[in-house]
């Protein structure tokens, strides 16, 4: 098998949830093309719904080295600081994201998560408005109903 069909197995995995599976497929995408920054964002997910933020970080930024206008490892890495902590960071790497790709609503909603963590709720609403605007079936449909 090629590079890129490891890693749409790797995809196939992960819509099942299977992330352990989707973390050997891309591992064996990896491994016949080094460059390919997507099986490395993709493992960097992977390991986040599992809960290893650390790796999904370590994973997303060698995604970002390699392939540093492509907005989903900077969104992911967002993500990561925001559930590790760091909002700062996390509303940091998603203002990238939206920088690169601004029709894209996951860096939204996730800045509006981190700024909500932060107190500021104005913004946390104005960012999860923007997500569901971009993406009626984004994950701030459901923060929208907590209002």
């Amino acid at each position: 098998m090629s590079a890129t069909e490891f890693y749409q197995q790797g995809n196939e995995a992960r819509k099942r949830s299977q992330w352990h599976e989707a973390i050997n497929a891309y591992i064996k995408a990896i491994e016949l093309d080094p460059k390919y920054a997507m099986p490395w964002n993709n493992m960097g997910s992977a390991y986040g719904n599992l809960g290893d933020h650390n790796k999904e970080i370590e994973y997303c930024r060698k995604a970002i080295e390699l392939d540093p206008k492509d907005a989903y490892p900077w969104n992911n890495m967002g993500y990561a600081y925001g559930e590790l902590g760091d909002h700062n960071k996390a509303i940091e790497y998603c203002r990238k994201a939206i920088e690169l790709d601004p029709k894209y609503a996951y860096p939204w909603n996730n800045m509006g998560y981190a700024y909500g963590k932060l107190g500021d709720y104005n913004k946390a609403i104005e960012c999860s408005r923007k997500a569901i605007e971009l993406d009626p079936n984004s994950p701030a449909v459901e923060a929208k109903r907590m209002l």
